[in-house]
């Protein structure tokens, strides 16, 4: 496990606002959408369930798969977050 903290507050989809009222609006009406942490965890579970093995393991059905998988994915999103800010974005 990463054992940085992971700033989580990027939004995927940032949308252009003239003001801090209007971004704190937006925020609490439910539009800032999904962070850039959701985003990078849905790429990466779109990898990994489209592998071969892991076929094979919904094949047969495996109960500990999908939440191994789904946790997995947060550690790379965390992991390409923390090499995006060590770079600078």
């Amino acid at each position: 496990a990463i054992m940085k903290q992971v700033d989580n507050s990027q939004p995927a989809f940032p949308a252009g606002v003239s003001s801090v009222k209007d971004a704190f609006e937006m925020n609490a009406a439910g539009m800032a959408g999904m962070s850039l942490r959701d985003y990078f965890a849905a790429k990466a579970i779109q990898g990994l369930v489209s592998c071969e093995p892991f076929h094979s393991y919904l094949y047969e059905q495996d109960p500990i798969l999908l939440p191994r998988a789904a946790s997995f994915a947060y550690q790379i999103a965390d992991a390409m977050l923390i090499a995006r800010s060590a770079n600078g974005s």
